[in-house]
């Protein structure tokens, strides 16, 4: 499926230690406006998970649903994006690409209001804010998404980063302690039909390393954030499902983080174009070792 870019319109930062990095285009700091989104969205659906109705599917289609919690919150990021007075496009898992304001667009940002809403639903504290940003030109790709918000609501924990840059978690270098971890853990999302090849790869790779944990989360950009810092010994999504939406800020924290990010189903990452919709199966991790196997397994 095609996303058509010109469509017709819709009708202070978090800082420890560092100082803050700026995309500016006039007198509009896009780190300060990602934060000040995730500041005033996430208490918001904080307080709209008392209320049943927000948990309520509104629509479905293609295997996903849109909930009154998504909706709402992607309109309060849209509103946001507005009121700064940009030009730009918002592609949104919700409504679409939604131009916002007049004039050619300045800016394309990528929103995924509530990564892991069945969790919302499920009343499990694990989803967030996903934003990511690129400068609007034609033929757009994921390598040139040049910044990336991603927000654990319950938390309250932001990962940032800025192509360049560096990773940041709540404005401080971004980093994980391993040795806190008695054994690996993987977080791996297959389904019952997936090719018995995947599973001897798997397989594999669990007797080589004597072993690791293995967790399905619910909220791919947290998780893929996960493997990117090395809290996850790697993150792998086999069933050809993730999207835009899911991957674009959790993608630029990855390779600030010099993570390997795969997709596994042919396509070069960095060239997947921003236009299209592509579903794509994706490894995350820090291991040569763990990709290089998982490679020899699972691509055709």
């Amino acid at each position: 499926m095609i996303l058509q870019l010109s469509l017709a319109p819709c009708g202070k930062a978090l800082k420890r230690g560092v100082e803050p990095i700026a995309i500016n285009v006039g007198e509009v700091n896009i780190q300060s406006l990602l934060m000040d989104i995730v500041k005033n969205t996430s208490p918001m659906i904080i307080e709209k998970s008392k209320d049943s109705s927000y948990k309520r599917i509104m629509r479905s289609g293609k295997g996903d649903v849109t909930r009154g919690i998504d909706w709402v919150a992607e309109g309060a990021i849209i509103d946001r994006i507005k009121a700064e007075g940009l030009r730009a496009l918002v592609i949104t898992e919700e409504r679409g690409v939604v131009k916002v304001n007049d004039g050619e667009p300045d800016y394309l940002f990528i929103v995924d209001p509530i990564d892991g809403s069945l969790n919302f639903v499920l009343d499990v504290p694990f989803y967030s804010i996903s934003i990511a940003v690129a400068r609007f030109k034609s033929n757009l790709t994921l390598s040139d998404v040049e910044a990336g918000i991603i927000h654990h609501v319950s938390s309250g924990v932001t990962y940032y980063a800025e192509r360049g840059k560096g990773a940041f978690i709540n404005g401080e270098p971004a980093s994980f302690d391993s040795s806190v971890l008695d054994k690996p853990v993987a977080s791996i999302y297959i389904e019952p039909t997936v090719e018995q090849r995947v599973l001897n790869g798997l397989a594999e790779l669990y007797r080589r390393l004597n072993g690791f944990k293995i967790r399905s989360l619910g909220a791919a950009s947290l998780e893929i954030t996960m493997a990117a810092l090395g809290k996850l010994l790697f993150f792998l999504d086999v069933r050809n499902r993730l999207r835009l939406y899911d991957i674009a800020a959790a993608y630029v924290i990855a390779k600030e983080l010099n993570s390997l990010i795969i997709a596994m189903d042919g396509y070069s990452i960095d060239d997947v174009p921003i236009n299209e919709q592509p579903r794509v199966s994706l490894l995350v991790t820090r291991s040569r070792e763990v990709a290089d196997l998982l490679r020899q397994f699972l691509q055709h």
